[in-house]
């Protein structure tokens, strides 16, 4: 018999509890956006089970930026462990005219990015590798 929400979301086999903050937090288009999930398998853990990122963006006159931290944390599958990733991106982009902007970019700057699992042909050993590398980029949008 269910006697509450627990029992019933137990029934299930796989379940997500999350929460989510979306939300300015003042009136120059500045937001944040915060979000933790936890997942419940049934199965063993072959993936990151608890995580969640903090974004923030914003504009000041003629400026645009944004940065963000994701969390995923570890676990351990088919003999491989992977440990926590935190994913720290930031970025801003000036815009010079209507038709003309800058952008500096840098992506995974903690270099601990999150990490797939692989297999080494039909009976090789299992592996895991990341998923995106550290990454800076500047560029320049011209529209014509």
């Amino acid at each position: 018999m269910i006697k509450s929400l627990k029992d019933l979301l137990d029934k299930f086999s796989r379940f997500t509890n999350s929460l989510v903050y979306d939300g300015g937090i003042c009136k120059r288009l500045n937001k944040i956006n915060l979000n933790y999930f936890t997942t419940k398998l049934s199965e063993h853990i072959n993936n990151s089970n608890k995580g969640g990122y903090v974004k923030f963006m914003g504009e000041y006159d003629s400026l645009e930026y944004f940065t963000s931290l994701i969390y995923r944390n570890s676990y351990e599958y088919l003999g491989v462990s992977v440990g926590n990733s935190y994913n720290f991106s930031l970025g801003a982009t000036y815009n010079i005219s209507k038709n003309l902007s800058l952008s500096l970019k840098g992506r995974n700057l903690f270099d601990d990015s999150t990490k797939s699992l692989y297999k080494e042909g039909g009976i090789g050993a299992d592996f895991s590798l990341e998923d995106y590398q550290r990454e800076i980029t500047f560029s320049m949008k011209w529209v014509f």
